[in-house]
């Protein structure tokens, strides 16, 4: 599936392109994969239950929230 544009209309939100492009550099723009790969691990190292996540957050149109 294409990565989808952001709705979020505020200027602190970019598209999956834009996020992947902005971490890893310009020629990793497609592999919107990346960004829930890395979510995911993050997720098994800071959360009790990572299937049930209270710090990383997934922001559905938008992309993660982290919380304290």
């Amino acid at each position: 599936m294409p990565p989808q544009p952001s709705r979020c209309r505020c200027r602190r939100c970019a598209s999956t392109t834009g996020r992947s492009q902005a971490a890893w550099g310009s020629s990793y723009g497609r592999e919107s994969n990346y960004l829930r790969v890395y979510a995911s691990q993050i997720r098994r190292k800071l959360e009790p239950d990572p299937g049930r996540p209270v710090h990383v957050l997934t922001e559905p149109g938008v992309g993660y929230r982290l919380v304290r």
